[in-house]
C-alpha cells in the first residue's frame, strides 16, 4: 500500500494545502477518478473542492464552485466532461470540457469562473452520492436519502421542463414518502416520542419551530427559514439520541467549537452542541468520537465514522452557548417538521395570535383608507395580504413567539357566509416541510419581518399570505380579485398551529371593494 497524496492530518476548507503530493492535505475524500492522462481527480468532500493529483507529484485544487457543497460522487460524461454530485444541497453539476486540450483542468476552471458553463439539472435529489453514466447517456444516481436509484436524463434545449401541476404532484409525493418513513419509527407508533434531554419522556420548552424567519450576523433579518425544532436546555446539558440510528453520511459532524456545531445520524440531526464532549469540553468516549488535535494537543475537530451506531438515550454531546438544541428530521430528502412526532408530554392548547393585517397593492403600498370601519379596496385589483402573527405553546415564556404551522385566507359575505370560490379557506402557507429554495424566506415573509441571530428579544413574523409556501416549494403570487363584485365583505385570516388551535381575535377584517 502506497500513499499517493496527503499527510497525517486533514486540511480545513479555509486553508487547502496544494503543492507536492506528500504535503497536500485533504478532508474526507470520498471519490476518485482517473482521467485520460492518468491523473487522479478527487472529490475532496469536506473541503467542498474538486482536486487533481498530477503525474508530476503535485496536487492543485481544480475547482471550488461556490454553488457546490459536499461534492461526493464523480463520473465522466461521454464527451469528457465531469458530473459531480452535491450531497448536501441535492444537486448534480455537469462540468463541460473546454479549450484545445479538452483537459479537466481547463473545463473546471472555466466552469468555476462562469456559472453558465455548469449544467444544473434543475431538480433536487435526496442526498445524491455515487454516479454512473449508462450506455444511453442517462445518469444513474444513488439517492442515499431515499434509499433508491434515480435516473436523470440529459436535458435538451428543445425539451420543456415539467409543468407546475407535475412539479406539485412530485413534491406532494416526496412529502408523503417522508411521512411514511417517519411513521415506521417505533416511538412514533407507541405515541410517546423521546426528547433529546433527560428526562426523555417529559416535556421541555419548545423555543423555535420549523418555518420561522431568521437573520444572520451581518444584520440581514431575513437570511433563512428556521428548520427543525429548538428545545431549551442549560449549557452543558447532555444531548441524547432520540432513536436507534446508524450514521449514514461520511461527513456527519461539522462546525467544531462554533455555535452551529452539530452532527447527523440518519433521519435526525442535532445542532448547537459540543459533539462528543462533556460540559468541560472533555471527550465523552474515544471509540465512537474520534478527535484530531494540533501539534500541542489542542482538539481541532471531531469525526464520527459512517456506520457508527447509537441507540436511544446515548449521549451525543452537550448543549453549547446557544442554550438550546436544534433537532432536525430529514426523510426522503425532505426536511420534515418534527412536530409530526408525538413528543411525550407535549401539550398545546394556546391559539395563535394575529397582531395586524395589511392589504397591499402590486406596488407594495398599503391600503389604509376606511369608510364606516371598512377597509376600502379597489375592485379587480391584484392584492397582497401581509399578516403579522405568532404562536405559543404550553410552558412558553410570555415573550416567546413561535411560527405558525398553517395560514391562509377566506372571503365571506357581509353576513359571514363563504362567497363562491371560497367555500373553504385558501391555505397558502404550510410548514410541514421546509422549502428547499434558500430564497423562500423572502417569499414567505414581508420585508420588515425577522430576527437577527443575536440581539432581538423576539421574532417578528409578517407572513405574505398571498404567496404560496408548501410541500418544499415557495412561489410568489397575488390575489386576483377580478371575479369579486364590488360590495361589502369580510376578509377572514386563518392562522393555525400544529395542534389545530386557530386564532380568533383579529381574524376578521371588514372590507369594501369599490369600483
Amino acid at each position: 500500500m502506497t500513499t499517493i497524496a496527503g499527510g497525517h492530518r486533514s486540511g480545513d476548507a479555509g486553508g487547502l494545502t496544494d503543492g507536492p503530493a506528500d504535503a497536500a492535505t485533504f478532508d474526507t475524500p470520498c471519490n476518485v477518478l482517473l482521467d485520460s492522462q492518468g491523473r487522479l481527480i478527487v472529490a475532496d468532500t469536506r473541503n467542498d473542492a474538486i482536486r487533481r493529483i498530477d503525474l508530476s507529484g503535485t496536487t492543485p485544487t481544480v475547482s471550488t464552485l461556490a454553488q457546490m457543497h459536499r461534492p461526493t460522487g464523480l463520473a465522466w460524461s461521454s464527451d469528457g466532461g465531469l458530473y459531480v454530485s452535491d450531497s448536501t444541497r441535492g444537486r448534480i453539476f455537469q462540468l463541460s470540457p473546454q479549450g484545445e486540450s479538452g483537459s479537466l483542468q481547463s473545463a473546471v476552471l472555466l466552469a468555476a469562473q462562469n456559472a453558465s458553463d455548469t449544467t444544473d439539472f434543475g431538480l433536487r435529489l435526496p442526498r445524491p452520492t455515487a454516479l454512473l453514466v449508462q450506455k444511453d447517456g442517462s445518469l444513474a444516481v444513488a439517492s442515499a436519502g431515499s434509499y433508491r436509484i434515480d435516473i436523470v436524463s440529459q436535458p435538451r434545449a428543445d425539451r420543456a421542463g415539467p409543468g407546475a401541476d407535475a412539479a406539485d404532484a412530485d413534491a406532494q409525493q416526496t412529502t408523503a414518502a417522508a411521512r411514511e418513513i417517519v411513521a415506521r419509527l417505533p416511538a412514533v407508533q407507541s405515541g410517546r416520542f423521546p426528547w433529546p434531554f433527560k428526562p426523555q419522556l417529559r416535556a421541555h420548552e419548545v423555543v423555535g419551530t420549523l418555518g420561522e424567519v431568521r437573520g444572520n450576523h451581518d444584520g440581514e433579518s431575513r437570511d433563512h427559514l428556521h428548520g427543525g425544532l429548538d428545545m431549551q436546555a442549560a449549557m452543558g446539558t447532555r444531548v441524547l439520541a432520540v432513536a436507534d440510528e446508524k450514521v449514514s453520511d461520511p461527513v456527519s459532524s461539522w462546525g467544531f467549537d462554533k455555535e452551529s456545531e452539530g452532527m447527523c445520524l440518519d433521519l435526525f440531526c442535532y445542532i448547537h452542541m459540543r459533539v462528543g464532549r462533556d460540559a468541560d469540553g472533555k471527550p465523552l468516549e474515544n471509540e465512537r468520537f474520534q478527535f484530531q488535535s494540533d501539534d500541542k494537543g489542542k482538539p481541532l475537530m471531531v469525526r464520527v465514522k459512517r456506520g457508527t451506531r447509537f441507540v436511544k438515550g446515548d449521549a451525543l454531546g452537550t448543549v453549547n452557548r446557544m442554550y438550546h438544541t436544534h433537532l432536525a428530521m430529514i426523510a426522503a430528502g425532505a426536511e420534515i417538521n418534527p412536530l409530526t412526532l408525538p413528543f411525550a408530554g407535549l401539550h398545546d392548547d394556546v391559539p395563535p395570535t394575529i397582531k395586524a393585517v395589511q392589504v397591499h397593492g402590486d406596488d407594495g403600498s398599503a391600503f389604509e383608507k376606511k369608510q364606516k370601519g371598512r377597509l376600502l379596496l379597489p375592485a379587480g385589483a391584484r392584492l397582497h395580504l401581509v399578516v403579522e402573527a405568532y404562536d405559543q405553546m404550553n410552558g412558553n415564556r410570555r415573550r416567546r413567539q413561535l411560527g405558525l404551522y398553517r395560514a391562509g385566507f377566506q372571503l365571506l359575505s357581509a353576513k359571514g357566509e363563504p362567497v363562491p370560490g371560497f367555500e373553504e379557506p385558501r391555505i397558502t402557507m404550510d410548514f410541514e416541510r421546509l422549502p428547499e429554495d434558500p430564497g423562500a424566506v423572502k417569499i414567505a415573509y414581508a420585508g420588515d419581518s425577522g430576527i437577527t441571530v443575536y440581539g432581538s428579544k423576539s421574532t417578528r413574523m409578517r407572513y405574505e399570505l398571498t404567496n404560496r409556501v408548501r410541500d418544499g416549494s415557495a412561489l410568489r403570487d397575488a390575489w386576483d380579485t377580478r371575479d369579486v363584485a364590488p360590495g361589502d365583505y369580510i376578509l377572514r385570516i386563518v392562522a393555525l398551529d400544529y395542534a389545530g388551535n386557530a386564532a380568533r381575535a383579529g381574524r376578521d377584517v371588514p372590507i369594501t371593494f369599490v369600483p
